[in-house]
């Protein structure tokens, strides 16, 4: 008998909700760190003085890596979000970024900046590749 806490855990009812809430409890910490990052670009060191974001930020990746384990592990579907709100999400997330981008890139040289700005383009569309998000 192998593992059997684990195949109990498969099997149990509660394990769908419990995975719900995981999920939710990944995108309210994610959109968290995005608003403490954005306060921490148009103020530096409000946030970093009392809160280290690499940390958070790896917790993060950390927790993301979890989901995508149970997710295989346990055969669990995400619903996605309706088409509407995935648009409004794209655009908002896609118009802060740039905003910030641009904010943060004040006293760069300019190649440093084209360098900066392809590789940003460039994950954004590995990411879209990678988890057809549109």
């Amino acid at each position: 008998m192998r593992y059997p806490i684990l195949l109990l855990l498969k099997h149990h009812k509660m394990t769908p909700v419990a995975f719900a809430i995981f999920t939710e409890f990944l995108i309210l910490a994610t959109l968290g760190f995005l608003l403490l990052w954005s306060l921490e670009i148009l103020l530096p060191t409000f946030v970093s003085a009392r809160i280290n974001l690499p940390l958070y930020l790896g917790g993060i990746l950390s927790l993301f890596i979890l989901h995508h384990a149970i997710s295989v592990w346990l055969p669990q579907k995400i619903n996605p979000l309706n088409r509407p709100l995935r648009w409004f999400l794209i655009i908002f997330l896609g118009f802060l970024s740039i905003i910030l981008l641009i904010l943060s890139l004040l006293k760069f040289p300019s190649p440093a900046i084209v360098i900066i700005l392809l590789f940003c383009g460039f994950l954004g569309y590995l990411f879209r590749r990678i988890y057809s998000a549109v």
